[in-house]
């Protein structure tokens, strides 16, 4: 809270006459301007202590305090932020025991299937498209599993993309907005008036808002775990097969 220290200064003005004794030059008057102290009991006496805010421009101050500090701050967090994306498409004898492994094999690596689809041709062979995630640190070690159950490597693919910067933004908006709810509980704490208390938590209301939002954000960045899309076919003889072109990684 800023305070105002008032100085009052005193001046005087006094004005007197002065007559000259010349009879032919008449009365003249000379008006002077003169700074004088007044005595210490006199500015004591005109002195006003600083004014006392009321409680509402009080709260209004440290509101615009509060709404300053929007402002976005800085989180360390230097550790780099991968997504790895595999694809795999392989040649297997039976694709039913090959799906079962291998959803084993994810569970074990606390991993997860997000996608499947079957499709079925002439001659008895059978397409199918798996789309597992994993933590990245088995990420290679998915990757092993599905070859050593391949009987023949058609294709493999794998893309990194490095979200660390985004990752940072997001945790840094989530930091920032936080501690302005913490500020704005603080400010609450000292309202004394209702319509101030209302302002506040309409704010505050606005600010949780806006943290679920960016939790929410952070939440599925965490959830974007490396991605192995495998497509197995299965072929009782030798039969030509050419791979069915794939739409993309999801």
């Amino acid at each position: 809270m800023k305070a105002i220290l008032l100085f009052v200064c005193c001046c005087v003005i006094a004005s007197c006459k002065r007559e000259a004794g010349n009879s032919e030059s008449g009365a003249e008057a000379k008006a002077e301007i003169m700074l004088s102290k007044a005595p210490d009991n006199q500015v004591n006496a005109t002195r006003l202590p600083p004014p006392v805010p009321a409680p509402d421009e009080e709260i209004a101050s440290d509101f615009a305090a509060v709404e300053a500090t929007r402002q976005p701050g800085l989180v360390a967090d230097t550790a780099r932020k991968i997504i790895k994306t595999g694809e795999i498409s392989f040649e297997t004898a039976d694709v039913k025991a090959t799906r079962a492994r291998l959803i084993e094999t994810t569970k074990k690596l606390k991993g997860y299937l997000a996608e499947e689809s079957e499709s079925g041709y002439e001659n008895g062979r059978k397409n199918y498209t798996m789309n597992l995630k994993v933590p990245a640190g088995d990420f290679e070690t998915l990757l092993e599993a599905i070859s050593s159950a391949a009987r023949q490597i058609d294709s493999k693919n794998i893309h990194i993309t490095d979200v660390t910067a985004e990752f940072i933004d997001t945790r840094t908006r989530l930091a920032n907005k936080k501690q302005l709810e913490r500020r704005y509980l603080e400010l609450l704490d000292k309202a004394a008036k209702i319509p101030d208390m209302i302002t506040i938590e309409n704010k505050l209301s606005e600010i949780r808002g806006e943290i679920e939002s960016v939790e929410g954000q952070l939440l599925y960045m965490k959830s974007r775990l490396p991605t192995v899309r495998y497509r197995s076919r299965s072929t009782p003889g030798l039969l030509p097969w050419k791979p069915v072109k794939d739409s993309g990684t999801r």
